[in-house]
């Protein structure tokens, strides 16, 4: 069966569930959680449930599907919205191909998703940042060493161009939603690594002279998979570790404590975004 197939069938099954056909998706990392609070006609998918769905491993990704219809009563926002929101990731460190890391962003654009915005937690490589703040990716350097494209059997086209693939519109709702709300943000290139491993003190030396502002071990391949189907795209991260810098003491437990810690500013900015684009 190939990927197509398996799509349609991924497809049936969630509408079979919901009935809902998303135009924005949402991609949750490690420690993004409420973001679901707002949503009206709620359905919760387990993707142990999904067809062709693989559960994740790692603490703080939830995994489980969620869509209903995002709120837009409030003044000068537009309508509501229907949404679909993917609590939790797999990786490419826990064993997964990188079609099957990307599989979920295939389904919600057959599901009729046209927005992705994607989150995740990451280290600090720019010395200007610091625990907390929000950055607006704006390029990436894949140092993964893969990419979902290789093998994939396409005829929508064979050398992609990525060159404007985190979309500019939406970076700049992004900030008049920050400005609005009044939370500090930034723009950054983002760095990813294959893990599961952090980075060295050289390794980190190095991706700064390469011009990295921030590090982690996902979001690019849901990127190129999302630029590939023609999605617009728009990727927020939250600093949530600045110790890689003199390879200090760092752990997966303290990320995500550090995540909890800098939740509501988070959780309010991508709630703007959603209300405004």
């Amino acid at each position: 069966m190939n990927w197509n197939q398996k799509v349609k069938k991924t497809k049936e099954y969630i509408l079979s569930k919901s009935g809902i056909n998303p135009e924005i998706g949402l991609i949750l990392g490690s420690g993004w959680e409420g973001l679901d609070e707002k949503i009206k006609k709620k359905v919760r998918i387990p993707y142990s449930k999904i067809p062709y769905f693989h559960s994740t491993g790692v603490k703080g990704h939830k995994g489980e599907l969620i869509l209903g219809e995002w709120p837009g009563e409030q003044r000068n926002r537009k309508d509501g919205k229907k949404l679909c929101i993917m609590q939790g990731r797999i990786h490419f460190y826990e064993g997964f191909s990188m079609q099957e890391i990307t599989y979920p962003v295939m389904v919600m654009k057959a599901l009729g998703v046209k927005i992705l915005v994607i989150t995740n937690a990451s280290g600090a490589i720019n010395e200007n940042f610091s625990c907390g703040d929000l950055v607006l990716i704006s390029d990436h350097i894949n140092l993964m060493g893969s990419n979902p494209l290789i093998g994939l059997n396409t005829k929508r086209v064979r050398f992609l161009n990525l060159s404007n693939v985190y979309d500019e519109k939406l970076i700049s709702v992004a900030k008049s939603c920050a400005e609005r709300k009044k939370i500090k943000i930034t723009e950054g290139v983002y760095v990813a690594t294959p893990g599961p491993v952090y980075e060295t003190p050289a390794e980190i030396k190095l991706m700064c002279r390469l011009g990295g502002d921030l590090v982690g071990m996902s979001t690019v391949p849901e990127v190129i998979m999302a630029g590939y189907l023609k999605m617009r795209v728009l990727a927020v991260a939250c600093i949530a570790n600045v110790n890689e810098r003199s390879g200090g003491k760092i752990s997966h437990r303290n990320i995500i404590k550090n995540m909890h810690k800098f939740r509501k500013n988070s959780v309010k900015l991508v709630e703007e975004i959603l209300y405004r684009i």
